[in-house]
């Protein structure tokens, strides 16, 4: 469906009537967000769910995600859609499993960005607005629109073609989606992103509410969550080049705690902003490991706009030219910082014969090297 030559509207029918072949095909459905899932991710999975749902299928939504490691405002939309929707972990796919059944992965298209393995599925649908590349998953059924706000508004359209009712909490959920993958309206907005966001209103969701979540002054009224993000404003370093580059290399932070100081730094005089942190540490016991997260942003410029995705794939990652991010499996979080800092000189090459790109090859997944 990517390359092919149609509108937006041609494309929606295709991937509807996708759909229903492979729906009228098979007893079981997999729905599969990225790792480390985001309002925009889960919103859509459960769109999805409501879709399929009148066909009397078998759904499964499958993460590995930790529900105690979750952002508070985020993990109350998880617990509330586990009311209505069957979560299971990668290890229960394999059990669950046959040949016929379907797999659809929604708002990514990476291998890297996915919980496991997909090849064990024959069928698979892609639903995403990100771009394609070298770590695409392969599918002939594949709906990617980069021209669409998110994922959200991409199932919002879908589940209107299918004239399912949408309550007033998935509204919520879709509208959430939006705000985050738009910053709360103010980039990749366009006409049809504001008609669903009005359309979402009507059906019940509440844009105070949902703005709400994006406001980090009263985030969640968590003074220890807003803590930790002002700890990683006030750590900012404004580069010459018009960076800002925020490292904690103490506090473990969430993935969306990271994703609002980031977000908050585009208020600046900047052209894009790189916060790094833990996620995660080996010293919290059993299961853990040291993991530096990323998250990228740059405004939105019709010229001369900072593509932070290409510095995120350099690191495994993905994302668009304004959002993007990486997890780094690594202890050395101030190696990241450098790296970052020497990739984003300007006329740096990667191939330059310099041993300064060591700093970048270290962290580097194996697969790139």
């Amino acid at each position: 469906m990517e390359n092919v030559k149609m509108s937006i509207e041609d494309k929606l029918n295709l991937l509807k009537r996708n759909l229903i072949e492979e729906l009228n095909n098979t007893d079981k459905l997999f729905i599969m967000p990225h790792v480390n899932m985001d309002f925009d991710s889960i919103a859509s999975a459960a769109a999805l769910h409501d879709i399929c749902a009148s066909y009397r299928k078998t759904i499964y939504i499958v993460t590995d995600d930790n529900e105690s490691t979750m952002e508070s405002s985020f993990s109350i939309m998880y617990k509330e859609l586990k009311k209505t929707c069957d979560f299971i972990s990668t290890s229960e796919v394999e059990k669950l499993r046959s040949d016929d059944d379907l797999l659809v992965i929604v708002d990514t298209n990476k291998t890297n960005l996915v919980p496991m393995d997909v090849s064990c599925f024959k069928h698979i649908i892609i639903i995403d607005h990100h771009k394609t590349d070298e770590k695409t998953i392969y599918t002939d059924k594949m709906f990617i629109e980069t021209d669409i706000s998110s994922a959200s508004e991409i199932m919002f359209n879908l589940i209107k073609k299918f004239n399912i009712n949408i309550n007033d909490y998935l509204a919520h959920c879709l509208l959430a989606g939006i705000y985050l993958d738009t910053n709360r309206l103010s980039r990749n907005f366009k006409s049809s992103t504001s008609r669903a966001v009005t359309e979402l209103m009507d059906l019940g969701a509440n844009s105070d509410e949902v703005n709400n979540l994006f406001v980090i002054a009263n985030f969640d009224n968590d003074r220890m969550q807003q803590r930790l993000i002002s700890k990683l404003i006030d750590s900012t370093l404004f580069s010459m080049y018009n960076i800002a580059i925020s490292i904690n290399d103490t506090d473990i932070y969430t993935q969306e705690n990271l994703a609002k100081a980031a977000d908050y730094l585009l208020q600046y005089s900047i052209d894009a902003a790189f916060v790094i942190g833990f996620v995660d540490k080996k010293e919290l016991g059993l299961g853990h490991k040291d993991l530096v997260s990323v998250k990228a942003r740059s405004k939105s410029k019709k010229e001369n706009t900072i593509d932070v995705s290409n510095v995120m794939k350099i690191f495994g990652g993905g994302g668009d030219e304004n959002r993007a991010a990486c997890l780094i499996e690594t202890d050395n979080i101030l190696a990241v910082k450098e790296a970052i800092q020497y990739i984003i000189k300007p006329g740096v090459s990667l191939l330059e014969n310099t041993e300064e790109k060591e700093k970048v090859f270290s962290l580097m997944p194996k697969d790139k090297l």
